[in-house]
């Protein structure tokens, strides 16, 4: 009879464990599916912007992705990006 309520006990814990372990991986691929969904900005801002965090009067704006920004000359450039 003990042995049957450990099998019982035990056929429980493993169903219980296997729908916990579901249950997580549907809300791991929702996050993901929507984060994939928001697009990326990547803006040009001038240092003054840069040091406000302010992203007004931007100098230029992408939203393709993956984003890749030529670095044609020598000097400092300031850029700000964000989830929109």
């Amino acid at each position: 009879m003990a042995k049957v309520s450990i099998m019982r006990i035990l056929i429980v814990f493993a169903a219980t464990s296997m729908l916990v372990d579901m249950a997580l991986s549907c809300i791991l691929y929702l996050v993901s599916s929507i984060y994939q969904l928001m697009m990326l900005l990547i803006v040009k801002v001038t240092e003054a912007n840069y040091g406000s965090c302010g992203t007004g009067n931007a100098i230029s704006k992408t939203d393709i992705n993956p984003t890749t920004i030529p670095l044609t000359a020598a000097g400092s450039r300031y850029f700000s990006s964000g989830l929109w």
